[in-house]
């Protein structure tokens, strides 16, 4: 018996020694390794450092995505993964140093307090970079902690006018086209129409408020008269249609969610305000949004385009992302791509830069961009390159230099949105295919008055002066008598 126990201590040692062995071992740097494999090579095949494969340099990249808060959240995310592993696959095919790029994420659900934890939890004294938020206040903080830490933040969603460029957030580059060109593409569509006549209407969401009132001061300055402007409470829609009615308001622009959106289209029917005559004008969410089905024919909403479906370098973007959508998530119908709001573009795009950028610091700097994170993010804006989004240029405000947008307009003919006209880079117009607005009629709704209420405006104008020159004449006959 004591014969037994004393072999099982013994078996019991040796285990504990070849453990301490092997941690002690997996401890030891690359260099270490190389020299025991050197010091115990065989003399007739002579060991070379050269035949083991480096160990690639990694470097990490922060994503914060709305992932389930937003209807094109999974594939905003599963965009994100698929750039990785084409970043990885470019570096493997065109660098000769290893290089690894690391995706780390999180779902900030446009919670500014769940980005900035995510972001300290995943270190940020070892991050390359960060994309994200898709909300403009998450978008705010992250460049805020991130500019501690030197690090550049590249926004992919985060269109708000919240976001100033380019004093308070020097280390931001926003992919995404910002709200501020939307509006100059509404004026240029109402210059287009000749709409010098338009209402309003605006949810209380902070978003929508500065860019409701950045429309107004931008329409006034272009001499087109807001009629009508009203807000409402999101999510609880008080009909305040009366003025536009009453205003006899024919064009009408929507700041608003896609849901909020669709309740006001509901209530705007019941005063016939979606009659022939009139044009809806909504944002570019109201393409996409699955959750929202707008029935009404006639809408129309700018989206920004996308010139290519997909670079020559890469396999088809759409089938692949959604497959990498359906690995992730399973056969969700949130993991259908689609190009007509494109955010999932943009952060794929945003992954791209970055591996482009880590090249480009190699290639000029002969060293690990890491080390001098100022002249990285330097290169970051500095980059020109053809992504999935078309020409990728920045300027010296961090926005974006090229924007193209499309015209969408509801057709009931075909159930969908329909591509019908384009704003080039320059704002110009060309439209390709008829448009169907609001009646159904393919006639474009005028801005100006009615004209039975234009010939009555007329007359009373006709009258009033008619009786000022009465009561003047009166006044010279009672004060200088008859000339007769």
């Amino acid at each position: 018996m004591m014969g037994l126990s004393s072999s099982l201590l013994l078996i019991l040692i040796l285990h504990l020694f070849w453990l301490s062995e092997s941690s002690s071992f997996s401890k030891k740097s690359f260099s270490d390794f190389t020299k025991s494999q050197s010091s115990t090579s065989n003399p007739l095949h002579p060991f070379d450092p050269s035949n083991l494969s480096p160990l690639p340099l990694e470097f990490r990249l922060s994503g914060f995505f709305p992932v389930e808060s937003e209807t094109n959240g999974y594939l905003i995310l599963s965009s994100f993964l698929l750039g990785i592993q084409d970043a990885n696959k470019y570096f493997h095919d065109n660098l000769t140093l290893p290089v690894r790029l690391v995706g780390l994420w999180n779902d900030s659900s446009c919670n500014t307090g769940k980005a900035l934890v995510g972001l300290t939890e995943h270190d940020p004294t070892s991050l390359i970079g960060v994309i994200g938020g898709g909300c403009g206040e998450v978008t705010l903080s992250l460049c805020q902690l991130s500019q501690y830490y030197n690090l550049t933040v590249v926004s992919s969603g985060a269109s708000s006018l919240v976001i100033t460029q380019p004093a308070s957030h020097p280390n931001l580059l926003r992919l995404v086209p910002a709200y501020a060109k939307l509006v100059l593409t509404w004026i240029s569509l109402c210059q287009n129409f000749y709409w010098d006549r338009i209402s309003i209407i605006y949810s209380d969401d902070p978003t929508m408020l500065v860019l409701s009132h950045y429309f107004i001061e931008k329409a006034v300055a272009s001499n087109i008269t807001v009629v009508t402007e009203s807000m409402f409470y999101s999510g609880s829609f008080d009909p305040s249609l009366e003025q536009i009615v009453d205003a006899k308001s024919k064009i009408i622009f929507v700041c608003a969610s896609s849901i909020d959106g669709a309740t006001i289209l509901e209530q705007a029917s019941k005063y016939g305000l979606l009659e022939a005559g009139h044009a809806w004008i909504g944002l570019d969410t109201w393409v996409d949004d699955v959750t929202v089905n707008f029935s009404t024919p006639g809408l129309l909403s700018i989206v920004p385009y996308i010139k290519t479906p997909s670079p020559p370098s890469f396999d088809p973007y759409t089938e692949r992302l959604k497959n990498k959508c359906s690995d992730l998530f399973g056969n969700d119908p949130k993991c259908v791509p689609k190009l007509s709001s494109p955010n999932h573009v943009y952060t794929y795009d945003s992954v791209m830069l970055f591996a482009y950028a880590i090249r480009d610091s190699f290639a000029t700097l002969k060293s690990n961009p890491m080390k001098n994170l100022t002249r990285f993010g330097e290169t970051l804006f500095e980059m020109r390159f053809d992504g999935l989004s078309g020409s990728i240029s920045f300027l010296s405000s961090g926005e974006r230099e090229f924007t193209s947008w499309k015209v969408m307009n509801k057709q009931l003919a075909f159930n969908n949105w329909v591509h019908v006209g384009t704003f080039n880079e320059s704002n110009t117009f060309s439209q390709h295919s008829p448009i169907l607005w609001p009646g159904p009629s393919p006639d474009v709704p005028s801005s100006g008055l009615p004209l039975f209420f234009s010939f009555s405006l007329s007359l009373s104008l006709s009258l009033s002066l008619f009786s000022l020159f009465l009561l003047s004449l009166s006044l010279f006959l009672i004060c200088f008598g008859s000339p007769f």
